[in-house]
């Protein structure tokens, strides 16, 4: 199981902080959360 696991292709670490800021991003903007999600998307501007 764990040699499997090694097989298998790890997403880069900067896809995954993109899929996290874009999902923080969304989660925001349906909160109406308007400062943290501008400073969400200046992030992703820089990501």
């Amino acid at each position: 199981m764990h040699s499997k696991l090694l097989k298998q292709k790890q997403p880069d670490n900067q896809v995954i902080a993109h899929q996290f800021l874009t999902q923080s991003l969304q989660i925001y903007q349906d909160l109406d959360l308007q400062k943290q999600a501008g400073e969400i998307s200046m992030i992703l501007g820089n990501v």
